[in-house]
């Protein structure tokens, strides 16, 4: 009788030690927030061939599967990786070839770091320059960009990447098509004279004319610079307006298996880019998602380019309108063959505009999720027009804490608190919002944004009591809009956005809970690791 009990004894431990199921990867002692429909919390999770195969309890999990690795949470965090729903990744690779001029303190200091920029075939290129900076806010004149750079075309971009300062031998390459094609307002002119600032529409031309980066040397850049997105969660990008020949470079880099993020792709809405989409279709492949427009409606509040209902208080202009012919047949194409609509909107002007412009085709409440980019400034009115049509608000939260140095000079105390970066309730009347830093132009650290959205403060705990604290997010409204509803967005809730069987294994795990952490450890936290389709891709 011992020698059976003990038999049965050395079963039952050997059939709890036995692990029936394989996987490649379990992470386990967590608190995964699957963000779920329930939002349930699990404690650990199994992964193979890049999909999400089980979550459970600790020991459910662990005494199931046997895998290759394991990683032990210690009892923290575990989300959905990071959507970054705006931003400019080949934009930022770019700029890494070109005078660094972001958070440049003086305009003397700025114009130096140009001046020992190495040429690119002969042109001197720098971007990011901000002249609220500065302790001498007005711009260089056109005499002085002149005498400083008299042999070789110049080229500075703002921050905002909505307006450029450029030089007379740039500007000598402007010819009477360019003059024919630049709406009224975007070359500045005093007393007649061209001032060497130019905006929008001007400045599309300028880049066309001004040399590019060879794909190779941009390949690398982007090896290295993708690598720099995992190591902050990052694991899906909206690439926020791209023309034809940079979607085709984004293919290439997934042909040659260089591409790891998955890339959401929208079309520029120009002639160019409907004829390319008219004769590629949609295109959509396990990284690549073409099925989209970028529409640009208006300027930025920095440059006083976006367009307003009334003057700007600190200065006698609406701002401008910079669609042109192509907006309604792009909105029509798009609204006929199914592809989204991303309009950049800013000024209250712009957004009533463009959502009447939706409404023309989208006529009601909708399935279509076409966006507004940024909704920085609102009419309180047209906040329901977001809702009537189905419009999913996609918004950059650290930009209201830039922007708060200068804001209340722009818009003015009453129409900055009626109108001015409320997310709340931008969410209220949708349900919805995405969120996006819009790197280069802001700080590509999504937990930093995530900070700005909820506590409406900057990194120094400025000002005390938030910018406009009414206008900010919950936590978990916050965090959705940087995870789940990106991919929802975009059509892509099926395979990514939470932590769920069949799935999309992207994950991170962070040091600290955002959800429930004080919030100067929220400021100070980071990710351990990254998950991406199941392998460790930083840690």
């Amino acid at each position: 009788m011992k020698n059976i009990a003990f038999l049965s004894l050395f079963l039952v431990v050997l059939s709890s030690c036995y692990k029936g199921k394989e996987a490649d990867l379990i992470i386990h002692n967590a608190q995964i927030y699957s963000l779920d429909k329930n939002n349930t919390v699990y404690q650990a999770m199994a992964i193979k061939d890049g999909k999400i195969i089980e979550l459970g309890p600790e020991r459910e999990i662990m005494n199931k599967y046997a895998a290759d690795r394991e990683i032990d949470a210690q009892g923290r965090m575990v989300i959905p990786g990071f959507h970054d729903s705006h931003c400019h990744v080949l934009g930022y690779v770019e700029d890494s070839f070109f005078a660094d001029l972001r958070w440049v303190g003086s305009k003397k200091k700025t114009l130096e770091i140009a001046r020992s920029q190495t040429p690119l075939n002969g042109w001197i290129i720098g971007r990011g320059w901000d002249e609220s900076l500065w302790e001498d806010k007005n711009l260089p004149t056109l005499n002085e960009l002149d005498s400083l750079f008299p042999d070789q075309p110049l080229l500075l971009t703002r921050i905002d990447g909505h307006g450029a300062l450029i030089n007379s031998k740039a500007f000598e390459l402007l010819d009477s098509t360019d003059h024919a094609a630049i709406l009224e307002g975007q070359l500045q002119y005093a007393d007649g004279e061209f001032t060497g600032f130019i905006m929008d529409n001007a400045l599309d031309i300028i880049y066309r004319k001004s040399p590019t980066v060879s794909k190779d040397q941009l390949k690398q850049k982007f090896a290295d610079f993708q690598q720099t997105l995992f190591e902050y969660g990052i694991t899906s990008i909206n690439e926020a307006g791209l023309t034809p020949d940079q979607i085709e470079w984004y293919k290439e880099l997934e042909k040659e298996e260089l591409l790891k993020l998955d890339v959401y792709a929208m079309i520029f809405g120009t002639e160019e880019g409907i004829t390319y989409a008219k004769k590629n279709g949609k295109y959509q492949s396990e990284l690549l998602n073409v099925s989209s427009f970028k529409l640009l409606s208006d300027g930025s509040l920095g440059s006083r380019g976006a367009c307003l209902l009334s003057h700007y208080s600190d200065r006698p202009t609406h701002g401008q309108i910079v669609l042109d012919s192509s907006f309604k047949k792009v909105l029509s194409f798009a609204y006929l063959n199914e592809f989204q609509v991303n309009t950049h909107c800013i000024g209250d002007s712009a957004n009533r505009l463009v959502l009447q412009a939706y409404g023309d085709l989208l006529k009601e409440v909708n399935d279509r999720r076409w966006k507004i980019e940024h909704a920085q400034v609102v009419y309180p009115a047209d906040f329901d027009l977001f809702s009537k049509y189905s419009v999913i608000p996609s918004i950059q939260p650290n930009h209201a804490m830039d922007d708060m140095r200068w804001a209340h000079e722009r818009l003015g105390k009453e129409r900055l608190e009626q109108e001015g970066y409320n997310y709340k309730k931008l969410f209220n009347k949708t349900g919805i919002v995405v969120l996006g830093t819009d790197f280069p132009v802001t700080d590509i650290n999504p937990i930093y944004n995530f900070f700005c959205a909820v506590f409406r403060q900057n990194e120094k705990l400025e000002p005390k009591e938030g910018f406009l604290p009414k206008g900010g997010l919950s936590r978990m409204i916050a965090l959705k809009g940087m995870t789940q509803w990106g991919a929802v967005a975009n059509f892509e809730e099926g395979k990514k956005g939470s932590l769920e069987e069949g799935k999309n294994a992207d994950c991170i795990i962070l040091n600290t809970d955002l959800l429930n952490a004080p919030k100067e450890q929220v400021l100070k936290a980071y990710v351990e690791y990254t998950i991406k389709k199941g392998k460790v891709v930083y840690e």
